[in-house]
């Protein structure tokens, strides 16, 4: 196949994993066979005791990297599958965010440290095992004690509400997690002598600035004292109970005409078009707001990306384009220079870059992830299922009548505008059935990916119709955990299903399986899929009119 795209490295990335899990990986050669012009090789990777499937090649640097990728495919499979039933902490020193925070505590923490002059960064810390993620937040030369999550997101939201309650950006007192209106309005000092920044040590730990740590907040996950009454508890590091702050604080004398700075924009338009601007969602990808357009009153996501590079400008170009009841409608879009925060760095820089702002409609109930967790331990409405199912399907084969490939199909990208009407959403990585080189990288949700996608060869718009199958397995087995599904996961995409679901959804299962064929061209067209579906639809109907009649 030829292309310019350079062969992925999985000798490095599998060597970098196994420096961040402290592991170590060898290589076994197996076997050399095949006369001498075209020899070739077979090795296997070795980490620790454990060894992974064969590698082939035509050399030995060749038959390294295949085993490497199918030893680091298997690693990350499984670290996704923990990831999605991830273990409780037993480390009290630790904060775990178990469920989403009410509070913002990175963007609080953005709008103080801005403030302060002081940066902002997060460190990813060493895990037992893949059960959680933990982060780390240093602000100017300040470090804080970890946080923990069941994801890299939720890690950072722990770790930045330890630094918040330690800095008391947060009203201790409430139980809610919910911001005291002091916390908001927290600035510079009236004279720059006043703060009498220092350097001190408690517990082991150096902390400078004026910020000093205390261990009677760390056993506390909900319930914390209230600033106003606050008093160390004795520790060996703080022998004598005191009614003080023990940060500086930093008081403003805002005038009543002075426009409070926007804990989440600079950008000009963004701040004059919309208001009641909250966020509701950040990742590599960029970010996602909810605001209310100060003109028509009407509700709009809006989504900031980078606008480092012309592919940015594809998927407004792709939302532009499409016109589909089961498409996200897209509205307007703009560029301009913003401060930019992502999951990945978890770091909001003084200086702007250039960004492009993508206004789409606001789906208000939710995505179909949401959907699908809130019926948990419930009984299964199948034709509401069917019917979700259906939808999804035709927003598919619009896609691929433009001769587009979405390639990020998953429950999280699929949105409700009411309990029975969905819509297709996120097309950050939507390309073009035109453009081959792009059709070879191994973008997208590795939990959703076809195996043609994982190991990056040449495919089509087949990769989507492998989502629909997981995606349909889900809206018809929905476990009463996530941890139930996360065990059976990998069997699922392997074709192997629970005796449950293959007594109760015969039909069902056998279009599952001609859906994650592991040959593309092995499965079916959406349009051939709706046919199918729409007559499954015209059964039922016609058994319950029968039904009726003979009731």
């Amino acid at each position: 196949m030829a292309n310019n795209v350079q062969p992925r490295l999985y000798t490095s990335e599998l060597n970098n994993y196994c420096l961040r899990k402290n592991m170590q990986v060898s290589y076994e050669e197996i076997s050399v066979t095949g006369p001498p012009h075209n020899m070739e090789f077979t090795f296997k990777a070795v980490i620790g005791d454990r060894a992974f499937p064969e590698g082939k090649g035509k050399s030995k640097k060749e038959a390294k990297n295949v085993a490497a990728g199918l030893a680091l495919f298997i690693l990350e499979k499984e670290d996704m599958s923990s990831f999605m039933s991830p273990q409780p902490s037993q480390n009290s020193s630790v904060s775990e965010s178990k469920t989403p925070p009410s509070v913002d505590y990175i963007a609080l923490l953005n709008q103080n440290v801005q403030k302060m002059r002081l940066t902002l960064e997060f460190f990813k810390q060493p895990t037992s095992g893949f059960s959680s993620f933990s982060y780390s937040c240093k602000i100017g030369k300040t470090s804080y004690d970890p946080g923990r999550g069941s994801s890299k997101q939720e890690a950072k939201q722990a770790a930045a509400k330890i630094a918040c309650q330690k800095m008391r950006l947060v009203d201790i007192s409430q139980e809610n997690d919910s911001i005291s209106p002091s916390a908001c309005n927290l600035s510079r000092t009236d004279s720059p002598t006043t703060s009498s920044l220092s350097t001190s040590t408690s517990n082991g730990m150096v902390v400078e600035s004026g910020f000093s740590e205390d261990t009677s907040e760390r056993n506390n996950n909900k319930s914390l004292q209230s600033i106003s009454s606050y008093s160390p508890k004795s520790t060996s590091g703080c022998q004598q109970k005191v009614k003080r702050f023990l940060a500086p604080t930093f008081q403003k004398q805002l005038d009543n005409n002075e426009k409070e700075e926007n804990m989440y924009s600079c950008n000009e338009r963004f701040l004059n078009d919309f208001c009641n601007i909250k966020i509701l969602s950040r990742g590599g990808y960029g970010q996602v707001f909810k605001g209310i357009h100060k003109l028509d009153k009407k509700s709009y996501a809006i989504k900031r990306v980078k606008f480092d590079n012309e592919k940015v400008k594809r998927e407004v170009k792709v939302l532009a384009k499409l016109d589909h009841e089961n498409i996200i409608k897209y509205s307007l879009c703009w560029d301009g220079d913003d401060y930019y925060d992502t999951e990945e760095s978890g770091h909001f820089p003084r200086s702007k870059i250039k960004c492009l702002f993508i206004v789409m409609e606001l789906c208000e109930r939710g995505t179909l992830k949401d959907w699908i967790n809130s019926r948990r331990g419930s009984e299964l409405d199948k034709a509401l299922s069917l019917n979700l199912f259906q939808q999804i399907t035709a927003g598919v084969e619009y896609i691929h009548s433009n001769n587009l490939i979405h390639r990020d199909l998953k429950p999280s990208n699929i949105f409700l505008v009411d309990e029975t009407k969905i819509k297709i959403g996120d097309f950050g990585l939507v390309t073009s059935l035109k453009t081959k080189d792009d059709r070879t990288k191994g973008v997208g949700t590795p939990l959703y990916m076809s195996p043609e996608q994982i190991f990056s060869l040449e495919y089509g718009n087949e990769v989507d119709i492998f989502a629909l199958g997981l995606i349909l397995f889900q809206l018809l087995y929905i476990s009463a955990t996530v941890q139930e599904i996360s065990k059976i996961w990998e069997n699922v995409k392997i074709c192997i299903f629970p005796e449950e679901f293959i007594k109760k959804y015969p039909k069902e299962q056998v279009m599952i399986e001609k859906l994650l064929s592991k040959k593309p061209e092995d499965r079916p067209k959406a349009s051939h899929i709706l046919r199918i579906l729409k007559t499954w639809e015209k059964e039922e109907s016609g058994r319950e009119i029968m039904y009726s009649h003979t009731y």
